[in-house]
């Protein structure tokens, strides 16, 4: 499998709050902003273990398995 060297994310400063929604209320959790974008920086970079509480939200969005 082939994998990008370099990776581009447009500079949209909302990026950098984005997280978990309320279910109920489709809203963000307000003391986890961030979370999920923290958790994407870090999975590409340094990797995150696989007890992470956000890895399976960032797998589905890259449309990767969380299995390995």
């Amino acid at each position: 499998m082939k994998r990008p060297r370099e990776m581009m994310l447009e500079n949209v400063e909302e990026f950098k709050t984005w997280g978990p929604l309320l279910a109920d209320e489709m809203r963000p959790y307000p003391e986890r902003t961030g979370e999920t974008f923290r958790t994407f920086v870090s999975m590409l970079s340094n990797g995150l273990p696989v007890t992470h509480p956000a890895l399976k939200e960032v797998c589905e969005f890259l449309s990767i398995s969380a299995d390995g």
